[in-house]
Order: C-alpha cells, then sequence, then structure tokens
C-alpha cells in the first residue's frame, strides 16, 4: 500500500472509532482516582463516535472533504479534557494534510506533525506522560520514517510499536500513574484508536481484548411525562461476584426501569431511580465499576422545556448573560436565583458536549456572555466553544460550582465586561471546595490505600482523607481545609437525607467555634457532600 483514498479513509477512521467504543471501560478503568467520573475513555468514545458519524456522510471521492468532516465532527462533539484534545488532534492533522488528493507516508507524517503541534497549542500548561506525549512520539517518529522508500503497512507498524512502547514508559514520566500502577488512560485511547485505524487500513482484527456489545435502551421524554424516579444510571460491573439474577432482585426494588445485560464477566446495568448513589453502592459490593454514567432526567425534561418555550419567544437583548454547568436541582436553583440565563445539566459523570455549549450560548440575548464551566473537565469544551461562537464569550475558569456561585456574587451590572471578568476570576481563589464520595476500586493514591466502597475527601485536586461513614469523613474533610475560614457552606446530595445533614451542621459548629455553618440543598448526584469554604 503507497497511498490511502478517501473511501480507505474513511474505513479506517471508523473502525478506529468502533475500536474506542469497543474498548472504552478499558481506557476508563485507567483513570487515577477512584471516584465516579465523566471518565477519559467514555469522554474520547463520545467524540470519536460523533466524528465518525460525520466521516460516514462525507463524500468519500475526497479526501480532505473526509478528513474535514472527522475534524468538524470531533470539534462539535468533544466531551472533557481528553475529548477535546483529541478534537484538536483532528483539527491538526486536517491543517497539515490540506489540497492532498492521496495521503502517503510524508503526507502522514506531515498530519501527524500538525496533529501535534496544534494539540499541544491547545493546553496552557502541557504535562508529559500523557495523550500529548503520545501524539508527540508517535508524530517524531512518523517525521523520521518519513524520508524513507517505506510501504503504509511498515510505517504504520512502526508508528504502533513505538508508540506503544512510549506508553508503557507513562508511569515513569507522571508520579500519580506510578502510585497507582497503571498507564495513562488518555494515551491509552490515543494507541487503541491508532490500532483500530491500522485494522481498518488492513482488514485484520483490531485488539484481541473485544468484548460482546450490550445495546442498551435510549431515554425517551415526552414533554408532559411525570417523572417520578429521577435519574437514569448506567453502569458496568467487572467481573462481578454474585448471580445476575440476585443482582436483579436487589436492585427492582430500588428503582424501575431496569434493564440488567450480561456479557462476558460483565454486567451492563440500566436503571432509573431516586438515589444513584444507592444503587451505584449496592452495585460496588458485586465488583468494581466502571462506564458511570448518571442523567437527571427531571433536570432533562425541564431543560427540554425551557429550550421549546426559548425557541417560540423572542430572546432577550441586554448587556450580559450567563450560562452555567450545574449538576443537581439544587444547585441549579442557586445559579438561577443569582441571575444565570441557561444551566446546562452537567458535571462528573454526565460532560456537556462543545455542540451542547454552543447552543446554550445562543440560547442567550447578552452582547457578553460568561461561562461558568464548574468543572475542571469542562474548561477546556467551554474555550473551545466560546471560540466556536461569534459572540463576545468569556470561560471563567471554574472547575467546582462553589467556584462558579463565588464568581456570580462579585458581578456588578454596572460594572465593563472587562471589570467584571476581573472580578470574577479574582474570587476563585478565594474558595476551597471539598467533596465528599466513594471509591469505585481498590488503589492508592497520595500514599492512601483505598478499597472499593471507602467513603473518600476529596480537596486540592488530591484525596485527603478516607473511612466508613460520611459525616465522620467530611469532618475531617473540613479541617484539613478549613484553616483560618470565615464561612463553611454544606451542600448535601440527592442521596443524604436532610437529618443527616443537620447532625454534620451540629458537630461542624462544636469544631469550628467563629465559623459561620450554613446547610443548603444541592442535589446533586454521587457527591453526599460539597464543601464551600471562604
Amino acid at each position: 500500500m503507497k497511498g490511502i483514498d478517501g473511501q480507505l479513509f474513511k474505513r479506517a477512521f471508523v473502525a478506529a472509532a468502533v475500536n474506542l467504543e469497543a474498548h472504552r471501560e478499558l481506557v476508563d478503568a485507567l483513570n487515577v482516582f477512584p471516584v465516579p467520573d465523566g471518565d477519559t475513555g467514555t469522554n474520547m468514545s463520545k467524540t470519536i463516535l460523533t466524528a465518525a458519524e460525520s466521516v460516514k456522510q462525507a463524500d468519500g471521492d475526497d479526501i480532505e472533504k473526509v478528513i474535514k468532516a472527522a475534524s468538524d465532527g470531533a470539534l462539535m462533539g468533544a466531551r472533557g479534557n481528553s475529548g477535546v484534545i483529541l478534537s484538536q488532534l483532528l483539527r491538526g492533522f486536517y491543517k497539515g494534510t490540506k489540497d492532498i488528493e492521496n495521503l502517503g507516508i510524508v503526507e502522514l507524517a506531515a498530519g501527524l506533525d500538525h496533529a501535534r503541534e496544534t494539540a499541544y497549542k491547545a493546553v496552557m500548561k502541557p504535562v508529559e506522560g500523557t495523550m500529548l506525549t503520545i501524539a508527540r512520539v508517535v508524530a517524531e517518529k512518523a517525521l523520521e520514517l518519513s524520508t524513507q522508500d517505506m510501504e503504509i503497512e511498515a510505517f504504520c507498524e512502526a508508528l504502533l510499536a513505538h508508540g506503544d512502547e512510549v506508553l508503557e514508559k507513562t508511569p515513569d514520566m507522571l508520579a500519580a500513574l506510578r502510585e497507582a500502577g497503571v498507564v495513562d488512560s488518555g494515551g491509552k485511547g490515543v494507541m487503541i484508536l491508532l490500532h483500530g485505524f491500522y485494522a481498518g487500513l488492513t482488514g485484520k482484527i483490531a485488539v484481541q481484548e473485544s468484548m460482546e456489545s450490550v445495546q442498551m435502551p435510549s431515554l425517551s421524554l415526552q414533554p408532559n411525562e411525570d417523572i417520578e424516579e429521577g435519574y437514569c444510571t448506567n453502569f458496568m460491573v467487572l467481573k462481578p461476584k454474585g448471580s445476575i439474577d440476585d443482582f436483579r432482585d436487589i436492585l427492582s426494588k430500588l428503582g424501575d426501569s431496569m434493564v440488567i445485560a450480561e456479557a462476558e464477566d460483565i454486567f451492563k446495568v440500566h436503571i432509573h431511580s431516586k438515589e444513584p448513589g444507592v444503587i451505584l453502592q449496592e452495585a460496588l459490593k458485586l465488583g468494581e465499576l466502571t462506564e458511570i454514567e448518571i442523567d437527571n432526567m427531571r433536570f432533562q425534561q425541564e431543560e427540554k422545556n425551557l429550550k421549546a418555550m426559548q425557541t417560540a419567544a423572542p430572546i432577550e437583548k441586554k448587556p450580559f448573560s450567563f450560562l452555567s454547568v450545574s449538576a443537581g436541582r439544587g444547585f441549579s436553583s442557586v445559579f438561577k436565583s443569582l441571575g444565570v440565563d441557561q444551566i446546562v445539566a452537567g458535571g462528573q459523570t454526565m460532560n456537556p458536549s462543545t455542540e451542547d455549549l454552543v447552543a446554550a450560548i445562543e440560547r442567550t440575548g447578552g452582547e457578553t456572555v460568561y461561562i461558568l464551566p464548574n468543572n475542571g473537565n469542562i474548561v477546556l469544551t467551554a474555550q473551545q466553544a466560546a471560540k466556536l461562537s461569534k459572540r463576545d464569550v468569556r470561560v471563567i475558569p471554574t472547575k467546582t460550582m462553589p467556584e462558579g456561585i463565588a464568581a456570580m456574587l462579585v458581578f456588578h451590572m454596572e460594572g465593563s465586561a472587562d471589570d467584571n471578568e476581573a472580578a470574577m476570576l479574582e474570587a476563585l481563589p478565594e474558595i476551597t471546595t471539598g467533596q465528599i464520595t466513594f471509591a469505585v476500586r481498590d488503589t492508592t493514591v497520595s500514599g492512601i490505600d483505598i478499597q472499593v466502597d471507602d467513603i473518600i475527601g476529596i480537596g486540592r485536586k488530591e484525596i485527603l482523607c478516607k473511612g466508613d461513614e460520611m459525616n465522620a469523613v467530611t469532618a475531617v474533610l473540613a479541617e484539613k481545609l478549613a484553616d483560618d475560614a470565615d464561612i463553611i457552606t454544606i451542600y448535601y446530595g440527592e442521596d443524604v437525607e436532610e437529618e443527616k445533614a443537620k447532625a454534620l451542621v451540629e458537630n461542624f459548629e462544636e469544631i469550628f467555634d467563629d465559623v459561620d455553618i450554613e446547610l443548603v440543598y444541592g442535589g446533586q448526584p454521587v457527591y453526599y457532600y460539597i464543601l464551600s469554604i471562604e
């Protein structure tokens, strides 16, 4: 094989996407933190599948159009930091292969090098030992080999071998990977994509670890549907210890619309419930969890109705508008009370796409639009959405919902767009956020040995404590974070009873004599408590 035309590129690209989708749980399982979050593999897979759908519609007789379709699809479908970086890799590949009719090794090398350059520029502080490293070393190897007289098969095999070799060395580059005993999840995702692409080129089977695909029912909401069980929860149980029948009996008492499918040492679960945390806690007794996704169906319903109303009504023009990502009805109510125009459901376990945020921007009427991503894994997506909009869109890089609330509290309608942006940015370091959740697998993080089902306290980007009782762990976390605090606001989640939250407040009042303690219903899934310390 000396060159790749449009039709062959389409086949190879779709094969790459299918390969990652088939192995996304493998990538998800490599995440260092054992918390139920957006997951690298899931975000990369959703991004590349959106790109693949775009590629399928492209004219296969024009390879430039096919590659552009891949770039455009990934750009709009990008979710999470890993998805945004992946979209930038494809954008760079397109820039590096413009005006070509056939991809040979020289063109492939140029595309891969532009992909590396574009992705590195998209990240403010690139870290080695990540998917960026894999993109870089593959591009460097491609440039080195592009001067030789090689067939594409040999060229690709050399790139794959080199990328796999460097991937195995990523624990030597990042202490967190070394401590957890895993390779980088994003880097693994990139290599799975490249292996799938090569398999599509040659017609070979990509990876041996493939698992049987299980089709899950899609969520469909009617405009006036009364939703009793508010959360749609999907996850996989790896190597379950018990029988599927016993597990089905347990979960049937906790929710409805349940589907449990079994496939080679895996249970795939779909269920609607009032308390997703309880569902996951029961599942943890059976085995390790992966591919956790939790959707707030009530919020989706409200958002759907709101969109319909806004589509029918003219959008009010005004100087400023605000768009906030939020998880939990209580948090969403707080943001709305502070003047946020558009709420996009999202956060841990449910990262919105670039397209979701672009659409929300267009539903606002402000001359200047401020985006509060409220999650570190959504900041890059928000920045990408801002660049795609023709409006004056400014991303305030809030990494937690308490930071987003703090930013809204300092906004003054009389101030200029620049002055308000500066004030909102200055407010962020004044807030310390603590989060209480549970571990979904055994691991060691920050020197702490963690077992499945442990309650863990997170603050300052690391796990600071663990235990077996949520209020006790929350108190320990607060003591570690609340030096010189004036106010501690406790946001309690969907799975926490109000009486238990009030008992925590009484405990805090004994521990912190001169600190104001406030209790607010956040309604967030998965995270029992979120602390805002200022």
